[in-house]
């Protein structure tokens, strides 16, 4: 929803969301209550009427991302006038270059061995006297460095793929465009008649190749692997907006640093921590054995690392689960060390308890959670 009008309410500062005259600012404030509870931003920061040095006439919108180009020009009147751009049809935004592997060509042999040796140094290189972090840093860079060296990578491309787009509808779609190009340097009859004749054809390939997909792929993929399902989905959106305009109790967020800031706070709000003073509730003589030492063996770290499924993606270290299911045998040695580690010295190591984070807007109320006040997230928007 977006509006321009003439709300003759000169008195607002705009910059604090606060009125600057107490007379009235009984309706001023509730003008801005209305804002902040539609979640309505305003756009308009410059004066546009100047006899008062004034900003009457506003453009308030629940979507500010689709409105541009927000200018104030001199006017026919004691008023400015107020132009700017909506995008009725926002382009979709690119992603950001992002290198991939192709584990499908792989070294995985010469991979492997690699891991090998780097576990077997890191073992001997005395590794109860680091801490918890420095030898999680040093898994984690061996990782890094065998992938790297042993695992093709390129760099993503921000254009779209449509996966129905097979090798040979790109050779048609090439000499389609061929043709276009000689009938209008040509320009005669038979020559654009010979190229609407391909033109046709091809948009009907397309079409037929495009109802495969879906039906063929997609359809026969959503029990097994609904992945592809919502990768389709999410590439079918003509829009890419993300999260709305967000409100907190002092301001309309609407640019991603303010939205991933405002989410933040939010959650560190609904987080308890706990304090030393907190006593723990006595329940009594347990009926139950104790339970002894924990040991953690290499042939379960292993078992687990070989079930990871390998199409989730990496977290903030950048280890793609596919690496570790690859080198579980050669790898688990060096982890069954580390978690031993981290359970006798009570120690997690730093970055794991970091996370990537994607706000969802959901109309439902946060319940309070609790969660070590040292965990950090970063918000993708």
């Amino acid at each position: 929803m977006s509006s321009l009008e003439d709300f003759n309410y000169p008195d607002i500062d705009w910059d604090t969301w606060s009125s600057t005259n107490p007379k009235t600012a009984g309706v001023h404030r509730s003008f801005l209550n209305f804002l902040l509870e539609n979640s309505l931003a305003q756009l308009v920061t410059k004066v546009t009427r100047p006899v008062s040095n004034s900003i009457l006439d506003l453009i308030v919108t629940t979507n500010s991302q689709i409105i541009s180009d927000v200018e104030v020009s001199p006017g026919i009147s004691d008023h400015s006038i107020v132009t700017f751009n909506i995008n009725l049809k926002p382009k979709q935004q690119s992603k950001p270059p992002r290198k991939i592997y192709n584990f499908l060509r792989a070294d995985v042999e010469n991979l492997k061995q690699n891991v090998k040796e780097h576990t077997q140094e890191f073992l001997a290189s005395a590794p109860q006297n680091n801490s918890v972090d420095t030898n999680w840093e040093k898994i984690r860079d061996n990782l890094t460095e065998a992938m790297n060296a042993h695992v093709p990578s390129k760099m993503s491309s921000g254009k779209r793929h449509l996966p129905w787009v097979t090798p040979d509808i790109k050779r048609q779609m090439r000499k389609r465009d061929k043709l276009h190009c000689r009938a209008r340097k040509q320009q005669n009859s038979t020559s654009w008649k010979l190229f609407r004749q391909y033109r046709n054809k091809v948009a009907s390939t397309v079409h037929s190749a495009h109802e495969d997909y879906v039906n063929n792929v997609v359809g026969n993929s959503l029990s097994e692997s609904p992945k592809k399902f919502w990768s389709y989905v999410k590439m079918m959106r003509t829009e890419n907006l993300g999260i709305p305009t967000l409100r907190t109790t002092t301001k309309l967020c609407t640019t991603d640093q303010d939205k991933a800031t405002a989410l933040n706070s939010h959650f560190q709000s609904v987080f308890t921590q706990e304090t030393d003073t907190c006593s723990i509730p006595q329940k009594g003589i347990s009926p139950y054995p104790s339970i002894s030492e924990l040991i953690i063996g290499v042939e379960g770290v292993e078992k687990q690392l070989s079930s990871l499924n390998p199409t989730k993606a990496c977290g903030p270290d950048e280890i793609p689960p596919r690496l570790l299911k690859t080198v579980a045998p050669e790898l688990a040695p060096a982890l069954c060390f580390l978690f031993q580690q981290s359970y006798d010295t009570g120690v997690v190591p730093s970055q794991w308890k970091q996370a990537l984070v994607t706000g969802i807007f959901k109309k439902v109320k946060i319940r309070s959670c609790e969660l070590s006040p040292d965990f950090t997230y970063k918000f993708v928007l």
